[in-house]
């Protein structure tokens, strides 16, 4: 009866502490994900960066404590930056996030002396412009360009071909 007894009271035990890690696991994996992607845009406010940085079509996104961030968005975008650079975000988007500073990012990309280039990272100047880095170059541009979130789409794939080279510094 004795061995019966702790038969049960040890598949009580196991029982409760797979709840207690599931109720823990799920928590956590709540703090991380938005299933919201409105708040995204506040979310870029409190780290210094205007909310026209992303494109009106990201759908989700995960930002973990550490700062290291995943966004999703319907499919790829492009845009043009003060109508005149041609820009992608591709549809996954990650990288890391922290006050006036985005680094490691993967999944933009910008047309610069006609040929395609990684976005790897973005920049929160002293004079409140932004810095779009591309390996160890940077092009400037002001912050208030980013006031609304880009709409997809470019007049033409020609046009942007023969758009004017960003200035690199």
């Amino acid at each position: 009866m004795e061995s019966i007894c702790r038969l049960g009271a040890m598949k009580f035990h196991t029982a409760l502490i797979a709840v207690l890690l599931l109720t823990f696991l799920s928590a956590s994996q709540a703090r991380l994900i938005s299933s919201d992607a409105s708040d995204v845009y506040e979310k870029l406010e409190t780290f210094g960066f205007p909310e026209g940085l992303l494109p009106h079509t990201v759908t989700n996104y995960i930002l973990e404590p550490s700062g290291k961030f995943t966004l999703y968005l319907e499919g790829r975008c492009p845009v043009l930056i003060e109508d005149k650079y041609p820009l992608i975000y591709d549809k996954v988007i990650t990288g890391m996030l922290s006050y006036g500073r985005l680094q490691g990012l993967k999944g933009i990309s910008v047309k610069a002396y006609y040929v395609w280039w990684s976005i790897t990272g973005i920049a929160l100047g002293d004079d409140h412009s932004l810095f779009f880095e591309i390996g160890i170059l940077s092009a400037r541009f002001p912050y208030n360009n980013f006031d609304d979130p880009p709409v997809c789409g470019m007049r033409s794939s020609a046009e942007a071909a023969f758009m004017d080279p960003i200035p690199l510094q």
